[in-house]
């Protein structure tokens, strides 16, 4: 598989967890803060802030559930689960976005 047809494929994962809590009453609730930071590599190890390869973290897509208060955050890889309590946050469930079963398991305990 080729790297543009992985990505592709984890859009395609991200899309369809992304549409099942839009589908259970979910709402857009922004997007996680970004950061781009250099990451070394054995090619270009980081010397001085010079080297290694950029790479952006963060951008996730957030969710909230008006009736429960969770939220969640969807990316690519990992979708999670979790309340905030006094700016206290508590997890719920920390999944693969791969595995549409088990996020469909908790999306449905949440949305009874």
């Amino acid at each position: 598989m080729t790297p543009r047809t992985k990505v592709s494929v984890h859009r395609d994962r991200m899309t369809a967890v992304i549409k099942l809590l839009l589908d259970k009453g979910f709402v857009e609730d922004g997007v996680t803060a970004t950061e781009q930071v250099r990451i070394p590599t054995v090619q270009t190890p980081v010397f001085g802030g010079a080297g290694g390869t950029l790479a952006t973290f963060g951008g996730r897509q957030r969710f909230s559930h008006p009736v429960s208060k969770v939220k969640a955050t969807v990316g690519l890889v990992t979708t999670f689960f979790y309340t905030v309590n006094n700016k206290t946050t508590k997890p719920i469930a920390h999944l693969r976005t791969k595995d549409f079963d088990e996020v469909l398991e908790v999306v449905t305990k949440i949305t009874k």
